[in-house]
This record gives structure tokens, sequence and C-alpha cells, in this order.
């Protein structure tokens, strides 16, 4: 009967069912997929970086986050 316990019993017991935070925080990447066009630059948010031209055609798989710079790797 879960429609007669109160909003901080319902906290509760929803509470001790939830498992305990990783002491490290997850990876906060952003990953896209792309193909590189024939300019050879990929564009990430509003920024557009430059890849060696032997990727043109080919697609990519995108890594960045706030803190760094983006990457790019083949995809698999």
């Amino acid at each position: 009967m879960t429609g007669r316990r109160s909003p901080i019993e319902r906290w509760d017991a929803d509470r001790a069912g939830m498992l305990a935070l990783p002491p490290v925080d997850p990876p906060a990447w952003w990953r896209m997929q792309t193909r590189i066009g024939r300019d050879h630059y990929v564009r990430v948010d509003t920024n557009d970086y430059s890849v060696h031209p032997d990727a043109i055609g080919r697609t990519v798989t995108v890594l960045t986050d706030n803190a760094r710079s983006s990457r790019w790797r083949p995809a698999a």
C-alpha cells in the first residue's frame, strides 16, 4: 500500500534500494561519428578541426569533453 505512505517514507525506501556512487566520476565524453569531407575538417560544436587529408572519405569517431581538445580515430 504505497498510497498511504508519506513521501519521506517512500523516499527512504527508494534510497535503501540504491547502490552507492562510484568513487570516481565516469568519463563525460561526447562521442560522435562523422565522415570526413573534401575540406578535411571536423566540426565539434562551433569549432572546426583540421584532419590529415588521408582521412578524406573515411568515417571517424570523435571524442571530446570540456577539458580536452578533440581526438579522432577511424571508426570501427
